[in-house]
């Protein structure tokens, strides 16, 4: 049976307690997260973007992604502060961290996160190849429940 889904005021469907195969991108590039979308709508992924870290929470609660790809280096609120935030929540999906810059502060997030017990399912180093992403979602949809 599906879930009904409403729409918040964040313009977002909300969907009840499923959270199969939904991702949030949060990235500051939006032409970064629209390559993933697309993959990940190929794959039959509900997929959601944010490009403003700022309105994190709210997008986040509404949407309750299955899987994370957050962007470490954004401007305002960075990644190391959405870890917090999720570690905060004890959000149980899956995070894939990326960055375009140096690759030791992609591995310090992802220490961090794995210490605040979030899954950290994997990185992702800037620029990205299509193929990537689909071998990351593909892989990480079989793992997702």
């Amino acid at each position: 049976m599906a879930n009904s889904c409403d729409t918040s005021a964040t313009g977002i469907a909300e969907c009840g307690a499923s959270r199969s195969k939904r991702l949030l991108v949060v990235d500051d590039e939006p032409e970064v997260a629209r390559i993933i979308e697309r993959v990940a709508e190929e794959l039959r992924f509900q997929v959601h973007s944010l490009s403003d870290s700022a309105r994190f929470e709210a997008h986040f609660q509404a949407f309750n992604p299955s899987i994370i790809f957050l962007d470490i280096n954004m401007p305002g609120r960075d990644g190391l502060e959405l870890i917090a935030c999720l570690a905060a929540s004890n959000y149980q999906g899956k995070v894939v961290l990326m960055t375009g810059y140096d690759p030791r502060y992609m591995q310090m997030s992802s220490t961090i996160g794995t210490a605040r017990n979030l899954v950290i399912a994997g990185t992702l180093g800037k620029p990205f190849r299509r193929q990537q992403i689909l071998e990351l979602l593909a892989r990480l949809s079989t793992t997702t429940n």
